[in-house]
Formats: structure tokens, C-alpha cells, sequence
């Protein structure tokens, strides 16, 4: 059984379906587990609904630690900082297994539409017109 974790900010957000667009069905706090029934395509299937992949750390509860991982912080699984909102508290990315050279390599496939959306559902300040290493700065370090 793979179960998945979230430490990155205050909520990660459960869609209904696999895509940032879809609605919201509700949040998992920080420090929440759950079991991950399948993980395709950036998305990792629960119980009612989806979570980005990047977003959580997954454990593969037969023997090894699984894989991955964090973000692309697409907060688009999101994670929020704070808010109840669409991107409600802290669901950007998490810290999860892996270094932060892979969160940063993974956040560069993103767009900048993208990292800004991130950013702001992260409750991360950056310009709009940021460029992508700032964001991508900005998420990696938040404290900085």
C-alpha cells in the first residue's frame, strides 16, 4: 500500500478530478496522511479525490520508502498558505523526500503562468511578471 504525506504548507487541496481546474472537494492539513490508490500522470488517486504528486511525499508501506516528491508546486494540488479559498492554505509544495535541486527541476517544466499561480495560491509575494528563476526561488526558499 502507498501512502502519501503533506508537510509543505497549511493545506494541500483534494479535487474531484485530476486538473488545477477542477473543484475543490476539500483539504488535507498539514502533517495529513492517506492512502494514494494510484498515482498517473502528476496526479495520485484517494479515497475522494486527487492531489498532485508533486506535492506530497509517498511511502511505500510494503517495505521502502517510495519515491518523490514535490511539488511543481502548480499549487495546482496545491497547497495553500493560509486562506480557505481555491488554493487555501499552504498547498504548494511539500518537503518531501526529495532535495531541493529535484523540487526546482520539477518546478522549471512549469510555466510561468503557472509558478505565479503557485505563488500566490502559496501566499508567496512575487511580481507578475517575475521570471522563472525568481519564482522559482521564491517557492524553494520561502522563508528567504
Amino acid at each position: 500500500m502507498i501512502t502519501g504525506s503533506y508537510e509543505r504548507h497549511k493545506q494541500l487541496r483534494v479535487r474531484k478530478q485530476p486538473s488545477t481546474d477542477a473543484e475543490i472537494v476539500r483539504y488535507i492539513e498539514r502533517g495529513g496522511t492517506f492512502e494514494v490508490l494510484e498515482v498517473s500522470d502528476g496526479w495520485c488517486k484517494i479515497s475522494d479525490g486527487y492531489v498532485m504528486e508533486g506535492l506530497v511525499a509517498l511511502t511505500d508501506d510494503g517495505d521502502e520508502a517510495a519515491e518523490q516528491t514535490e511539488p511543481p508546486a502548480t499549487d495546482e494540488g496545491e497547497a495553500d498558505d493560509g486562506a480557505t479559498d481555491d488554493g487555501a492554505a499552504d498547498d504548494g509544495e511539500p518537503e518531501a523526500t526529495t532535495d531541493d535541486g529535484d523540487e526546482a527541476a520539477e518546478l522549471r517544466k512549469m510555466t510561468n503562468p503557472q509558478l505565479y499561480d503557485l505563488c500566490v495560491k502559496s501566499g508567496i509575494k512575487v511580481k507578475k511578471n517575475a521570471s522563472k528563476d525568481t519564482m522559482i526561488a521564491a517557492l524553494t526558499n520561502p522563508d528567504a
